[in-house]
């Protein structure tokens, strides 16, 4: 799950049910449209309290492993390391469903989710996204709110996958 950061703490109930879902990875995107601003001062402290929030809810959901969190990136350095199936949650884009962009196996390497930030990503970041190989998909014809959009990917996902 690429995760724009939001605004508030949004944040920590997303890592809970994302975690919840059997999300393997959490890595915090900044984004032009980000509200939330990254203090490296109190980072540290940050990254403990979310993976102890993981770990509750791991335990809670009677999984066995627990995701990794990562401290937020930049748009580009996340693109860098991204799998191979990367899809783009857009509220603008109608021609491609999610779940029908979903392969019939959870592809090597496994599936990368961008979740914009509140007010979605810019043309620009679309774009870079785009050009760097992400496939921009829709949930539907409503329109999602940044902690919704990404935990109602990731339900569709398992249960496409079944993974644990």
């Amino acid at each position: 799950l690429y995760q724009a950061l939001p605004k508030g703490d949004k944040l920590e109930w997303i890592i809970q049910k994302a975690t919840e879902l059997g999300v393997t990875n959490i890595q915090h995107v900044f984004a032009t449209r980000c509200v939330s601003k990254w203090d490296s001062g109190r980072g540290q402290g940050k990254l403990l309290r979310w993976q102890a929030i993981a770990q509750e809810a791991a335990e809670q959901s009677e999984r066995s492993d627990l995701p990794h969190i990562r401290q937020p990136v930049s748009l580009s350095e996340a693109l860098s390391c991204m799998p191979s199936l990367c899809l783009i949650l857009s509220e603008r884009e109608r021609g491609r469903a999610f779940q029908a962009t979903l392969p019939p196996e959870l592809p090597v390497g496994g599936l990368g989710i961008f979740v914009g930030p509140e007010g979605g990503w810019t043309p620009e970041e679309l774009s870079q996204m785009e050009v760097a190989g992400a496939t921009p998909v829709s949930l539907g014809r409503r329109i999602l709110r940044t902690e919704t959009a990404g935990l109602a990917a990731l339900a569709i996902a398992q249960a496409a996958y079944d993974w644990p």
